[in-house]
């Protein structure tokens, strides 16, 4: 979530102002300001004062660009406010702070009147921010600004001492400097993609030769379409890029402006009127209705982007050889679709054939492209994959600075890195996000001599917050009865059942919440049953359940397992006697109850899950359930039911004179010793060390 705080200055315009005229002002200038808020997306949280404003961009709905949206929203509410102070005559100006960071939603107030806000420390630090900020500033917190700098050139500030906080705080402030090439978002090394550019190529040197090519590139967030794009050689073309972006979907001919804006040389100036460069200009404006005094004035303004649409598709038919490369289709603005349909109509008609041209559009899974069917375009469809084996390993090693052969790598090293490649299944923007979060904790760092290391006690515990962004705005796009079942299935883990879904969220979400959520590639069926497709999207949508929220759904679906099994929570702590089928789900019972914090139910199930460990010969299994077991009676001493901790004591010491673990053997019969009520108990204890000393 990011948190903006927007102050006003200057709106007051002096005591002596007619209080009418001063409440018209702030309310004016309120919505002035609050307009760039709803444009990206954002939502205001809340108007304190007659001044202060709260807004926030993530919440209900999240973005994977929330911080660069509300960088820019910042802007532009400055804008607006200047041009507001300009009419009344006044010097208006914002003082902004912008954090972006964990909180904690939901109602707060009483019966008569609840409302929906955000808190916590992020809320906290945007509001210090805001407070320490000079007139016409914006400040944001580190993460604000290491996740739009690929927009926005930012100066760190020396740390600040800010009310509240004990450390020093990281700020920064959002300069009008525009970034640089070199800030943009790294793409990850081409790897593994050979067999893709190839044909790629194959099409270009066609295209040169006077055959129309079109090339779709489809593939998931971050597997690599950009970095093919961008991989073509299109030398001695004419190219005509543009990239569509998700704040801009209901903005007219956003994708227009963005490829006009990066035209080649001389395009522009080819307009052979003065009204065909005032429409271009107007497209330029917004695309809205023209302002008065335009010689564009009074036209309807679906007839303005049709000949603007038809205009476009002119200019770039002119420009030959001539490469278009147009990405995030899948946020595709209407008016800028109807364009690309004008300019791939040309190629419908006898003068589109035999041209130079190639075209490349890049989109997401889902993705409405126009249509290409019965085009003079010889069409290929690539659908990019994760990457496997070797090439993952490369990629990481690219990322590192190391040699391509693994046992060259320092020791501890491949140890560190193995998890994070695993748990980013191929996904090269998911690879450089984990690798480079290992380098951000300190699990791998450089020595005084340049040498990597790895230290495995600062291993990161969380997903990247970037990464968790970009899933959670995928995992928001769902219908309710999808998030629902989403909710049950990331508490389930790996293996989810449709029917402890519908006992836990509902009937709705099993019968059309987790079709949805295979429709949209979260899980897959094996069996009955289903798993997700990456475990970072199951991950993500755990770590986006507040805590008090997993610990009750984990305690249902304790009891839906329990009830699908025909068990009950109160089945005998004696493994033999306890019904089979709850024995054989007693680790699985155990370890959400142990989630659930419910420690009574845990101590039984995590003895039973020992018990059968014990009589699988999984002996190390075992110990560890019965030192689970441990925990939970200390949580929950004496609860009736649960097994006596001198007895977990009595088979601890056990397994270890089974295993000839003589020591730790008499270190657990001696607490068994120490914690048996009963001469039964001191009896038994008393045997088994004998045994051990043997």
């Amino acid at each position: 979530m990011t948190v903006l705080f927007a102050d006003v200055l200057g709106l007051q315009g002096g005591e002596s102002a007619d209080p009418e005229v001063v409440t018209y002002r702030v309310d004016a200038c309120m919505k002035a300001i609050s307009a760039p808020v709803f444009r990206y997306g954002g939502n205001i949280d809340k108007y304190i004062g007659d001044s202060v404003v709260m807004a926030l961009f993530g919440a209900p709905v999240a973005h994977e660009d929330d911080p660069e949206r509300a960088v820019r929203a910042a802007k532009e509410m400055q804008r607006e406010a200047a041009a507001f102070g300009a009419r009344q005559g006044l010097e208006i100006r914002l003082k902004i702070g912008v954090n972006t960071g964990l909180v904690v939603a939901g109602a707060v107030g009483g019966r008569e009147k609840r409302d929906y806000t955000v808190m916590g420390d992020t809320v906290n630090l945007a509001q210090r921010l805001e407070a320490s900020a000079a007139a016409g500033e914006i400040r944001v917190g580190r993460e604000t600004a290491e996740r739009a700098r690929q927009t926005f050139v930012f100066r760190q500030l020396p740390p600040l001492q800010l009310k509240g906080k004990e450390a020093p705080v990281a700020a920064y402030v959002v300069t009008d400097e525009p970034a640089a090439e070199s800030a943009q978002a790294p793409r990850p090394a081409l790897i593994g993609r050979d067999l893709e550019v190839g044909r790629i190529a194959s099409q270009v040197r066609s295209a040169r030769a006077g055959n129309p090519q079109a090339c779709i590139l489809r593939g998931e967030a971050g597997i690599g379409k950009a970095a093919v794009a961008g991989a073509i050689d299109l030398a001695g073309f004419r190219v005509w890029r543009g990239q569509c972006r998700s704040f801009d979907e209901r903005s007219p001919f956003a994708l227009v402006r963005d490829v006009v804006r990066h035209a080649p040389a001389g395009a522009a100036e080819r307009f052979a009127s003065s009204e065909e460069a005032e429409l271009l200009a107007w497209v330029e404006y917004g695309g809205d209705a023209p302002p008065r005094g335009s010689a564009l004035a009074g036209i309807r303004v679906d007839q303005l982007q049709g000949r603007a649409a038809d205009l476009l598709a002119d200019l770039v038919m002119r420009d030959h050889p001539v490469a278009i490369v147009l990405e995030d289709l899948q946020w595709l603005d209407d008016a800028s679709r109807l364009w690309l349909d004008r300019l791939i109509e040309r190629f419908r008609s006898p003068e589109g054939d035999d041209l130079p041209v190639f075209l490349c559009l890049t989109t997401r899974p889902g993705g409405t492209l126009p249509d290409l069917e019965g085009t003079h375009f010889d069409l290929s469809s690539l659908n990019l994959h994760p990457l496997r084996g070797e090439h993952v390993f490369l990629l990481a090693a690219r990322l590192l600075g190391l040699p391509a052969e693994r046992r060259a790598w320092p020791p501890g090293v491949a140890d560190a890195v193995d998890p994070a490649l695993k748990l980013a299944e191929g996904n090269p923007r998911f690879i450089v996000e984990l690798v480079g979060n290992l380098l951000h904790s300190g699990a791998l760092r450089r020595d005084a001599a340049g040498l990597l290391r790895a230290d495995p006690a600062a291993a990161p515990s969380d997903l990247p917050s970037s990464l968790q962004a970009a899933i959670r705005a995928r995992l928001d796009r769902l219908g309710a009865p999808a998030r629902s079942a989403l909710q049950v299935a990331a508490v389930q883990g790996q293996l989810v059942s449709p029917d402890v879904v519908g006992d836990v969220a509902g009937q709705d979400a099993a019968e059309a919440g987790v079709p949805e959520l295979v429709a949209n590639g979260v899980l897959v069926a094996r069996g009955a049953d289903f798993v997700f497709r990456q475990d970072l999207v199951r991950e993500a949508a755990y770590e986006a359940l507040l805590h008090r929220t997993r610990r009750a759904l984990h305690r249902s679906v304790a009891s839906a397992i329990l009830k699908r099994i025909g068990g009950v929570a109160e089945a005998a702590a004696d493994a033999p006697d306890a019904d089979r089928r709850v024995r054989d789900s007693a680790a699985i019972l155990a370890w959400h109850l142990v989630a659930a914090e419910d420690w009574r139910d845990a101590a039984r199930f995590l003895w039973l899950a020992a018990q059968r460990a014990r009589l699988s010969a999984s002996r190390a299994t075992a110990v560890m359930w019965l030192e689970n077991c441990l925990k939970a009676i200390k949580h929950a001493p004496g609860s009736p039911g649960s097994p006596e901790e001198s007895d977990v004591w009595l088979a601890l010491g056990r397994i270890h004179t089974s295993t000839g673990d003589h020591d730790e053997a008499a270190k657990a019969l001696g607490k068994a010793l120490e914690t048996s009520a009963d001469s039964f108990g001191h009896a038994a204890a008393h045997h088994a060390l004998a045994e051990s000393a043997e």
